[in-house]
């Protein structure tokens, strides 16, 4: 276990949309958020700090005064309520039981909130185990949508109603195996990827992938492309296009990362194993092996979910979890899972069809 830090920082503002609830004799009605979380990782101490940036349409019939935030990570302490639960019922997980009740301060997981703000206003809030309670400065009515925007793009606003003038400046990162020097550059809003390009140093030995964004839920462009509005990051990886003879048998290749445990990668320095667009295998059936609930951030059956995805099957979608998750959440299923399957494409398609029933 791996401790866990991330700072959130939220700016708030509020534009109004009609609500399902307002338009017409719906029956049932489901909170909608959308998010983006941007993190900075510290390999050396196993932390992650950043800000999270979220839209919360209110569908509800009801004015909220209050909003609610999961701090999962919170669950491995010693006497948290998952680590209670573990221990006194009679058919515990195998896989917790009472280890959580043993973990060191230094692999206990945690989320810790440093800021949140509501139309430049500190907001009043309460970490309840795994549960953050947040006072709104300004209720949200029914229909309203809270949406938030980067502290960068905060200070482009500023300018544009103080000068009048607007400032199309955005911080990019450049980074990836490819690049011998990764950096931060000042751009400016879509710029052309072959500007960017200009001003790094790039490892042309091997042919590379350029991605608009990151390289779970980013997006594939070419040397003729555009950086996307709001994206802050171009990430450049070798392609994979070698393939391995008799790469199914284990233990052959092991220069490859394994979470399987199937190459003795697994022993040597993961810093030195190359990450790339291969597969390292085709898509194959679903198996309950455990893998996918290994690497997914939320207590829920997510391959079960993926399933039930495709067979469009919206009442037991509902049941495990359609509403409260996003594509991007199944980002690492993505690059782990044997079964090679595009798993947030999956849910994205299963979430635009609760969308059309709904509407």
């Amino acid at each position: 276990m791996k401790r866990v830090l991330i700072t959130f920082v939220s700016l708030l503002l509020f534009k109004s949309t009609e609500s399902n609830a307002q338009r017409g004799n719906h029956p049932y009605w489901q909170q909608h958020v959308d998010y983006r979380i941007d993190i900075d990782v510290d390999i050396s101490s196993f932390n992650y700090s950043g800000d999270q940036k979220l839209i919360y349409t209110n569908n509800s019939p009801d004015t909220l005064k209050r909003v609610y935030f999961h701090l999962f990570y919170n669950a491995f302490q010693p006497e948290s309520e998952m680590d209670q639960r573990s221990r006194s019922i009679k058919d515990p997980d195998s896989r917790v039981m009472d280890r959580i009740s043993k973990l060191r301060s230094s692999d206990q997981g945690y989320l810790k909130v440093i800021n949140l703000k509501q139309d430049g206003s500190a907001l009043k809030s309460l970490v309840a185990g795994t549960i953050l309670e947040v006072d709104l400065n300004k209720p949200i009515s029914p229909g309203e949508k809270v949406w938030t925007i980067k502290p960068e793009d905060v200070s482009n606003i500023g300018s544009l109603f103080r000068n009048g003038e607007f400032c199309p400046n955005r911080t990019v990162a450049v980074v990836g195996p490819t690049v011998k020097n990764p950096q931060y550059f000042t751009s400016k809003i879509g710029s052309s990827i072959s500007s960017i390009l200009k001003k790094i140093e790039v490892d042309k030995s091997k042919e590379f992938r350029l991605i608009n964004g990151d390289v779970y839920s980013g997006k594939k462009t070419d040397i003729d492309g555009y950086l996307s509005y709001s994206n802050n990051l171009l990430t450049i990886i070798p392609e994979g296009k070698s393939y391995r003879m008799f790469g199914w048998l284990p233990f052959k290749d092991n220069f490859i990362p394994s979470l399987s445990k199937t190459s003795f990668s697994r022993f040597l320095n993961k810093s030195k194993l190359e990450v790339n667009t291969n597969l390292n295998g085709e898509e194959r059936a679903m198996v309950v092996t455990g893998e996918m609930e290994k690497v997914f951030p939320m207590d829920i059956f997510p391959m079960q979910l993926v399933k039930a995805c495709l067979n469009q099957d919206i009442e037991r979608m509902e049941a495990l979890g359609i509403y409260v998750v996003v594509p991007e959440d199944f980002g690492l299923i993505d690059f782990s899972s044997s079964s090679k399957i595009e798993a947030q494409e999956i849910i994205k398609k299963g979430i635009e069809l609760i969308i059309n029933e709904e509407s």
